[in-house]
């Protein structure tokens, strides 16, 4: 078999219906970087929490320090075409051959995982750890980090050098299974992260109760938070003015200037194509605040057919009732494939569509 091949087959086998969650998961995570050596410390990072747009914050940062000269390793989530995606260099896909070198080293710290602890880490986890590796190899400048769910029970929690950069992005319900059940709660969760830095920046809110706790516990863990007030525009503007200012705390820590952002197309995140004929827009938008963020994105070009799919643990009546509100015909379907996250069942979400 090939390189590719060989290793998404090795990444896939750490994908289970049942991942360990919550604390477990982070010890977990911790115990594999403790193996590794610490590559997550080989290099300053931008660790980036929120509910939505971390990967829009990931993807133009990356921009910004890859045109200053800098050597950096990108971790985001999920990916689309490639597995590669989640762990970038210098913004690119690195090589199969790269990949692999990688997996070699994680391999056998994961073998004295499994042996301490019965489990092994989640995909989430490896893939993280892969990405620093990787990064260490690399002799990275600078780790752009995006985390999953959360920020205290992340798999990327386990970035604890002081002159970490949290960036936190808008907040809001997601997760609540793990997280909490409101805002507030969830707020706390993502920053916890912020534990031990220096410096941190919170990007424009909807919620005056996010934003009122991230500034409270900042305070209580002596860290500098820089607030973006209210900002008019949509998620890419938003994106842009976080961007900026992330831009400036690394242009100071680093000792250099960064060049403004080119523009950034993600891998289904607002991705347009023509097919047909017609344009298509294919975003992974997956809770009711992220469809309800896509309609606004595309309410000039009002849609004439929606085709969803909804994962299994997301709140099916908040989504199914942002998905009527586009105005068009919903056609619903299930995910496919042996690997990855389990669906709604399409009778499911289109009962929640038509109510």
């Amino acid at each position: 078999m090939s390189a590719s091949t060989d290793s998404t087959e090795w990444l896939n086998r750490f994908v289970v219906v049942d991942p360990p969650r919550g604390e477990q998961a982070v010890r977990l995570s911790q115990a594999l970087v403790d193996e590794l050596g610490s590559p997550q410390h080989h290099a300053p990072a931008v660790h980036i929490v929120g509910t939505a747009g971390k990967g829009s914050v990931a993807a133009r940062l990356t921009g910004r320090l890859v045109g200053a000269d800098l050597r950096v390793a990108t971790h985001q989530s999920p990916h689309v075409q490639d597995v590669r995606e989640r762990f970038l260099l210098d913004g690119e896909l690195p090589s199969w051959d790269e990949v692999t070198a990688a997996i070699d080293e994680i391999d056998a710290a994961l073998v004295s995982v499994r042996r301490a602890h019965g489990i092994a880490p989640t995909f989430f986890a490896v893939t993280a750890a892969l990405s620093w590796v990787l990064g260490r190899r690399h002799d990275a400048d600078v780790f752009v980090t995006e985390a999953g769910i959360g920020g205290r029970l992340d798999a990327t929690s386990v970035l604890r050098r002081s002159d970490t950069l949290t960036v936190m992005t808008h907040i809001g319900l997601d997760h609540t299974e793990v997280l909490g059940s409101t805002v507030g709660e969830i707020a706390r969760e993502k920053a916890a992260v912020m534990q031990g830095r220096r410096h941190a920046i919170l990007g424009p809110q909807s919620s005056s109760v996010a934003s009122d706790v991230v500034q409270e516990m900042a305070a209580a863990h002596r860290v500098e938070l820089q607030v973006i007030g209210d900002v008019p525009g949509d998620w890419q503007v938003h994106a842009d003015v976080v961007t900026d200012v992330a831009a400036e705390h690394l242009a100071e820590l680093l000792g250099r200037p960064l060049p403004p952002a080119e523009p950034v197309a993600l891998p289904g995140r607002m991705e347009r194509r023509v097919i047909g004929g017609r344009t298509v827009v294919l975003d992974g938008a997956h809770s009711p605040m992220k469809l309800a963020a896509l309609a606004g994105s595309i309410d000039d070009q009002r849609p004439t057919l929606v085709i969803a799919a909804i994962n299994a643990n997301k709140d099916l009546d908040g989504c199914g009732a942002e998905l009527g509100r586009f105005g068009a015909p919903v056609i619903t379907v299930e995910f496919g494939g042996q690997v990855g996250p389990r669906s709604q069942s399409a009778a499911a979400l289109a009962g929640a569509v038509r109510r």
